[in-house]
């Protein structure tokens, strides 16, 4: 039987971080763009492009999406509705970290495929629950609550880089972790609400509760949070569509993602993430205090954001304390 010969010069050149944008993303985008004629209306949407330059790098490079850098900019700088940051978050996701998840894979990166399976289900039941629980609450209201979030999340990554690493030689566990599975009912949930947070709590569930190394766990989050993108905005588009605002968008960041995203990826593997922590301390820590300064709040906020911070540390706690 004749075998099949892989060409290591084609092997390496899809294993490149700039492959996917160039080869796929950029020329489809091209096309699109001249055959419709959108170049003209870039001029209104550069600050999204912008603002996912930095976030497409920290959503491949770090547990946090690149929709959850953008939500706080786009909802309290740029006055765009929670709603529609929302849904471009799911929809930017599903292109930039699809572009990073290709570039982990095709490098063979290591990945807890627990971590991509069990998280998987339980999203798939709640994510749903999370966007039509949106509704019920008002702009501020959500955007207090994900700033809250992040700065929890904050103190669980400080614990996350005190903690020694180990290189993960150990052996995946079997596919179904109930655990994970009950991480993706509460994140898809988050991921409902705001667009991100899946890959927040699967990370920090990886790392404090089973002891992976946090190279590891970030890449798993990163394609995690690819396939539940690509599963919101099936979703979406079947049952209720996009916005005019959020597919414009879309369109003005596509590009940026699709390079800035896998470099973020490569990083991962090639970098130390420590230094990254710095920009997403500061990234969470300006966000959250930006909310408080520039939106009109009342008690029931600050009591919100009080008991947010609380019991997610508090959860973060209890999963360091866990005993390999």
């Amino acid at each position: 039987m004749s075998s099949v010969t892989i060409n290591p010069m084609k092997t390496k050149l899809i294993q490149k971080p700039w492959f996917w944008g160039i080869a796929f993303v950029l020329p489809l985008w091209l096309f699109i763009s001249f055959h419709n004629d959108l170049f003209g209306h870039w001029h209104k949407f550069w600050p999204v492009s912008l603002t996912m330059f930095f976030g497409a790098f920290m959503a491949g490079a770090t547990s946090e999406g690149g929709g959850a850098f953008a939500f706080p900019v786009f909802t309290l700088i740029l006055k765009i509705s929670p709603y529609v940051a929302r849904d471009f978050s799911w929809m930017i996701q599903s292109v930039g970290m699809t572009c990073a998840s290709l570039v982990l894979v095709m490098r063979k990166h290591p990945l807890f495929k627990a971590g991509l399976f069990s998280p998987l289900i339980g999203s798939f039941i709640s994510t749903s629950f999370g966007y039509f629980l949106a509704n019920q609450f008002t702009p501020p209201t959500i955007k207090i609550f994900f700033v809250s979030l992040w700065l929890a999340f904050l103190f669980a990554y400080i614990l996350i880089l005190k903690k020694p690493q180990t290189n993960s030689t150990h052996q995946d566990l079997a596919l179904i972790q109930w655990p994970l599975i009950l991480t993706g009912l509460v994140g898809g949930i988050f991921s409902g609400l705001v667009g991100s947070g899946l890959d927040l709590f699967t990370f920090s569930v990886l790392v404090l509760y089973y002891k992976r190394d946090i190279k590891e766990a970030t890449a798993t989050s990163v394609i995690l949070m690819a396939l539940n993108s690509l599963m919101s905005i099936t979703g979406l588009w079947l049952f209720k569509g996009f916005s005019t605002q959020s597919l414009w968008m879309w369109w003005a960041a596509i590009p940026v993602v699709a390079f800035m995203a896998p470099f973020g990826a490569w990083f991962v593997e090639k970098g130390q993430p420590r230094w990254v922590f710095a920009l997403l301390a500061m990234s969470i820590i300006v966000q959250f205090f930006a909310a408080f300064i520039l939106l009109k709040l009342n008690s029931i906020h600050y009591l919100m954001s009080a008991c947010v911070i609380a019991i997610s540390f508090s959860f973060f706690i209890a999963l360091s304390r866990r005993k390999s």
